[in-house]
């Protein structure tokens, strides 16, 4: 593959004194749509195969949703939470950490909260995906209930990712991903990925 776009590469790394032609850029610009349309295949190709892999290890839907969290909290993120959609109430339902102490904490928190996170509920509205850099603490109390803001602020909670599972139209469960510490925050990639995984997953709902 990269022996065929040679001539282009080479091309747009020559430092030319004239402005580039317009039939130039169009070949500069269908080499850049077309790499990012291998990036975003290779992407969907990894989020069939992680879907894959969970339904294979599932025997209901119970063991689709936490084997679903426990595949996320290991990454794309440090924290994953399931919700689930009774018509327009929407109630955590699972939730896994990569760190044992912090997922035994987390699930004691989950017990004490009857509704879903602001986040979690934007989503469920949309049926679409949200991607948040967190660089102020105090935004967080904002979009999670007053149980989670000591962990959020201790940990603390440098991005979200959220994204609804819908099937036919109807949104049946949503997924929050957080990252915390010294972890970056999300990044489009991770967003296409959770995303199409969500697609795939709400299959089995």
């Amino acid at each position: 593959m990269a022996g065929r776009y040679r001539p282009q590469l080479d091309q747009a790394r020559r430092s030319v004194a004239h402005e580039p032609r317009a039939a130039e850029m169009q070949d500069r610009r269908s080499v850049v749509d077309e790499l990012a349309a291998v990036e975003a295949w290779t992407v969907a190709a990894r989020a069939f195969a992680t879907a894959s892999d969970i339904f294979a290890a599932s025997r209901s839907v119970r063991g689709l949703l936490r084997n679903t969290a426990a595949v996320l909290a290991a990454a794309p993120g440090a924290m994953c939470l399931v919700s689930l959609a009774d018509h327009d109430v929407l109630r955590p339902y699972v939730v896994a950490h990569g760190d044992r102490r912090a997922q035994r904490e987390l699930r004691r928190l989950v017990a004490e909260v009857p509704n879903a996170d602001a986040f979690s509920r934007s989503v469920q509205r949309t049926g679409g995906v949200l991607r948040m850099e967190l660089g102020n603490r105090a935004m967080l109390r904002l979009w999670l209930p007053r149980a989670f803001w000591s962990y959020a602020e201790h940990a603390p909670v440098r991005g979200v990712l959220a994204a609804a599972l819908a099937k036919r139209g109807q949104v049946r469960a949503t997924l929050l991903l957080w990252r915390e510490g010294a972890q970056s925050a999300y990044a489009p990639a991770d967003q296409a990925y959770v995303q199409a995984l969500a697609q795939r997953l709400a299959q089995g709902l």
